[in-house]
């Protein structure tokens, strides 16, 4: 949606600009915050972080976002989910299988929304994301070891 920004600088007049809205599921309500499900990633809120900070943006929202909880990702998914990310990421952009990746992302949201479960459901339902991710994942890595990984998304997998 379009949205009009004001700036802090009152001599400026206010910008359009564009606000991504979530889909209701995916909104931050307190019992999502308390499940720690659809939280940001680390990566994805230190990059929040440093662009208020190059902005000097209001200190309280500096201070809120330090303190915004982010996704809990078990260790043994992090690299699995990296590699297949560039794998998912070549697919839909090299060879423009949007179908493939939008069911991939289906499959993977379904199998990561373990709010409210117990400690053995979500070690089963990470066990089933790896085996899901590992194919796409050798060769995402295979991808990345090779140089066959664009700039920008190399810079993506480093930062992980």
């Amino acid at each position: 949606i379009v949205v009009t920004v004001e700036p802090y600088n009152q001599n400026k007049d206010p910008v359009q600009a564009i606000a991504l809205c979530a889909k209701p599921e995916y909104k931050l309500d307190k019992q999502t915050l308390a499940n720690r499900s659809c939280l940001p990633s680390s990566r994805y809120l230190k990059i929040l972080q440093e662009g208020a900070a190059e902005l000097n943006l209001k200190p309280e929202y500096q201070q809120w976002l330090r303190e915004h909880p982010t996704q809990e990702v078990s260790s043994y998914i992090m690299p699995v989910a990296k590699y297949h990310f560039a794998y998912s990421a070549i697919l839909r952009f090299g060879f423009n299988l949007k179908t493939i990746t939008r069911m991939q992302s289906w499959f993977l949201y379904k199998f990561s929304n373990s709010k409210g479960k117990s400690g053995t459901v979500k070690f089963i339902q990470n066990t089933t994301m790896v085996c899901f991710m590992f194919p796409g994942s050798v060769l995402g890595f295979v991808a990345y070891m090779t140089g066959m990984l664009p700039s920008p998304l190399l810079n993506i997998i480093k930062d992980y």
